[in-house]
């Protein structure tokens, strides 16, 4: 039996005669992402609007469902933190299931998710609305979405201990329901702040404009703010009030956490400093939008730079807060410590080995983020993207076990196989007509310029992702799943848990969360066959040479989607 005990900082104590392979929090932590990652894919799949103006009790029913959803995230991120942070010590029990119980559970989780994903397109999509057995139908798609949470909820703690577990933990879940309503209508409140913080942002946003553009075009009573050739208008929702809420909620959040090591009262000087930073940087988010617009292309402002930009300025304020309260002696309570943040980040990059395995992936996901906000089309800001990704590799060269590249017949050949079944599966995502612009927007470059962008793009595919994702996912996560202390455990090491979880959130990174999965665990048979990393990175070298021949020679641009 294992326990649980969450205070300031996550401590696991654990039975002597039981030590599991996959710690309590750590398996927490992994199935939360999961879930996670599953509602955003089914939000941005799907949208329940399209049922608006229908009086059916079960289209409005469905339309109730995005709003709860969200409630419920709130309700237990809440209950979470307030688990975290209980007076009351003593460990939960949760007995987590076996092995093979927990892979059981998440394959029926995932079977659960996808007649679940079905019946939603069904009813959304389909021709389900003019059938006389809809009714049926919703009540089936409801029972889908109970059990693919109850399923997800059983691979975390073993059932039979879901009793126990209430009856310990019913106060917390109650003030997070209390709690995350309050925020809830809170946040509902704020949207009628709109009138007059709406009207505080346009103008900010106007006045910003009039700095790069000679001419604006400023229509206050409809919002609308802009160029001549190219105008947006400020709903509610562009006021900021939302971006208010968020920094406020992290701030608070990350205050607490943290109350030991800042400096109080004037660590309570980071909340007005971040809403003002956050206020002020969506002000030049719709500077920027309508700059973009004007004089690069509307398709990137109001596509890639305007569903990105918004994120991407909560997580600077955000991270650059929480950085800078800790070396700025204003907010920190401990003298000791590194003077500047670039000494702060070259220490961790030194010291540990996880930031070495683990930051060539997470800066190749934010250049890519970075690069999808601010072009359209073909990918300009590519050289960026691969000297950034370049650079992390070598400066983190020195942590990474020797050799990371080796030639092996046999990782090559499985690279064939991956190859093979990724193209096998590939009609299942394809949507015709994908990409089909990008050969004509290469056509349109200097022939040297399009030479450059596909040989950096070939670069990036056949060397710089594979070393990324495989330090990730196979040299890392394959491992740390087994034990903390990830280098100590032999590459040929193989546990269930590890193998399946690893590989299923190597899937989900690729959006074609089946073929990616299928991939992920042949990656990872080729780490356990001779104990290499080097051969997982060959084997997944090999797959986007083949893959990148089939672009170049074969004309399926849709592969590099």
């Amino acid at each position: 039996m294992s326990y649980l005990s969450l205070p300031s900082f996550a401590r696991l104590s654990v039975d002597r005669a039981y030590t599991p392979k996959l710690g309590p929090f750590v398996r927490m932590s992994l199935l939360a992402a999961l879930l996670l990652i599953e509602i955003v894919l089914l939000s941005l799949r799907f949208d329940a609007q399209s049922l608006v103006g229908r009086t059916d009790p079960w289209a409005l029913a469905m339309l109730q469902v995005p709003w709860l959803t969200r409630l419920g995230l709130l309700v237990a991120l809440i209950a979470a933190l307030f688990t975290v942070l209980r007076r009351d010590r003593r460990p939960l029990p949760i007995a987590p299931p076996a092995g093979r119980r927990m892979a059981i559970y998440l394959i029926l989780h995932l079977i659960s998710l996808g007649l679940f994903t079905r019946l939603t397109a069904f009813l959304l999509e389909g021709t389900a609305r003019q059938g006389n057995a809809v009714e049926l139908w919703v009540a089936t798609w409801a029972a889908l979405g109970v059990s693919v949470l109850l399923f997800w909820a059983a691979s975390l703690v073993a059932p039979w201990q879901w009793l126990a577990l209430g009856r310990k933990t019913w106060p917390t879940l109650a003030t997070g329901v209390g709690v995350a309503t309050l925020v809830w209508g809170a946040s509902h409140f704020t949207g009628e702040l709109w009138s007059g913080l709406g009207a505080a942002t346009f103008h900010v946003s106007a006045a910003l404009l009039r700095l790069i553009a000679p001419d604006i075009v400023c229509l206050p009573e409809q919002a609308v703010v802009g160029t001549p050739t190219f105008q947006v208008e400020i709903a509610s929702a562009c006021s900021g009030y939302e971006g208010l809420a968020l920094i406020a909620a992290f701030l608070s959040a990350y205050l607490w956490l943290f109350r030991r090591e800042l400096r109080f009262p004037h660590a309570l000087l980071l909340l007005p400093v971040g809403m003002i930073l956050i206020w002020f940087a969506n002000a030049v988010r719709i500077a920027l939008l309508v700059a973009i617009g004007t004089w690069v292309s509307p398709a990137v402002a109001l596509g890639g730079f305007h569903s990105q930009a918004g994120w991407l300025a909560f997580l600077a304020v955000a991270l650059g807060l929480a950085v800078a309260s800790r070396w700025l002696r204003l907010f920190h309570a401990i003298d000791k410590g590194p003077a500047s943040p670039v000494e702060a980040s070259s220490s961790i990059t030194k010291a540990t080995p996880t930031t070495a395995y683990l930051l060539p992936l997470l800066v190749l996901l934010l250049a890519q983020m970075l690069t999808t906000a601010l072009t359209d089309g073909i990918d300009r800001l590519l050289p960026f993207r691969v000297l950034g990704v370049a650079g992390v590799l070598l400066y983190c060269r020195r942590a990474y076990e020797r050799p990371l590249w080796n030639w092996s017949w046999g990782a090559a050949a499985l690279g064939v196989v991956v190859f093979g079944l990724w193209m096998l599966l590939e009609p299942l995502y394809q949507a015709s007509g994908d990409n089909d612009m990008l050969p004509t927007q290469l056509s349109s470059l200097p022939p040297w310029v399009a030479a450059t962008w596909l040989g950096l793009r070939v670069l990036q595919s056949v060397v710089l992702v594979p070393l990324a994702e495989e330090l990730a996912f196979r040299g890392y996560l394959l491992r740390r799943l087994i034990a903390a202390d990830f280098l100590e455990v032999s590459p040929r090491r193989f546990t269930l848990l590890s193998f399946v979880i690893s590989s299923l959130l190597f899937g989900l990174l690729h959006g074609r969360w089946l073929a990616g999965t299928l991939c992920g665990m042949l990656f990872a048979f080729a780490v356990y066959r001779r104990g290499r990393l080097a051969d997982a990175i060959l084997a997944h070298a090999v797959a986007n040479a083949l893959i990148a021949a089939c672009v170049l020679l074969g004309g399926a641009w849709y592969l590099w989607n």
